[in-house]
């Protein structure tokens, strides 16, 4: 069962994360040496205030098991010489990040040949205790894989509350900027954007050559389905967005949406529930299938 609602608000929440003051300059007094009463003033509101002083960024890790030290942010890189996969497959994660650019779950790649393809793979599956993916910074991504050069994302999850209310914030975002294929594929996951500027809870972007394909589905446990959940919150929000955009000398690909037991909300008139787009200079397909 499918259900796109889109409804109306003129509400938001709006969360700004204010800048911490500037060094104090002190003025000297003989012996003495006193604070301008305007720095005594803000270091009293962060003392009453201190959410509103600027976070502190989360350290990053590059695990090589299933697990991964709590509290840090995970984060995979690999050069343009490089030929080695990048393959994250973690069980149970709770992260939670608050700086600008910040995202929880990070791979880029710039190598691979078209002899020698590297991949990057995530796979990210949730535990009863463990199961949830927190951004509100900037352009902070839940989960973000990126390739610039030769070889595929894959990214796999299922059984993950990730939520963002950064400006430009993705829950999921899958990106390919070389040769090789895209693709998302979710199963019992809820996903919650609120930031303002476009937020996407889903977004699949190729500017190379390669097919994206994006799959969303509920969770059956025994006889009991539960939906996955796509919710955004802002004007122009998608709550997926797949969209090809070849640079010069690529030419893009299909673009394949599959969708069931699944549920998206989106905010305002001027949001989408599933928007796919092919630009000038991609001859491909594009198909959806809502169960």
């Amino acid at each position: 069962m499918l259900r796109i609602h889109d409804r109306t608000s003129t509400t938001d929440l709006v969360c700004r994360e204010a800048h911490p003051p500037p060094p104090p300059r002190f003025s000297s007094t003989g012996n003495q040496r006193t604070a301008p009463a305007c720095l005594l003033t803000a270091a009293l509101l962060l003392a009453l205030n201190p959410g509103t002083a600027r976070a502190t960024p989360t350290q990053a890790e590059c695990p090589t098991g299933t697990t991964h030290t709590d509290n840090k942010r995970i984060e995979c890189t690999q050069a343009s010489t490089s030929t080695t996969d990048i393959d994250l497959d973690v069980d149970g994660v709770d992260i939670s990040t608050e700086d600008d650019d910040e995202d929880a779950i990070k791979a880029t790649h710039a190598g691979g040949t078209t002899a020698t393809p590297a991949d990057i793979t995530i796979d990210v599956t949730g535990t009863s205790t463990k199961n949830t993916l927190s951004t509100t910074g900037t352009r902070s991504r839940g989960i973000y894989g990126e390739h610039t050069g030769t070889g595929n994302v894959d990214i796999d999850v299922e059984d993950i509350t990730i939520t963002t209310s950064g400006a430009g914030a993705k829950g999921i975002y899958g990106k390919h900027g070389g040769d090789g294929n895209v693709d998302i594929g979710a199963t019992g996951v809820s996903i919650t954007t609120t930031g303002t500027s476009v937020v996407e809870g889903v977004l699949a972007e190729h500017t190379g050559t390669g097919d994206i394909t994006i799959d969303i589905e509920g969770k059956t446990t025994g006889s009991t389905t539960t939906p996955s959940t796509i919710s955004t919150a802002t004007g122009s929000s998608r709550g997926i967005y797949a969209r090809q955009n070849p640079a010069s000398g690529k030419t893009g690909g299909d673009i394949a949406i599959t969708m069931g037991d699944t549920r998206i909300e989106t905010s305002e008139s001027a949001g989408h529930g599933i928007f796919a787009l092919q630009e000038p200079g991609s001859n491909g397909a594009i198909t959806a299938t809502l169960n």
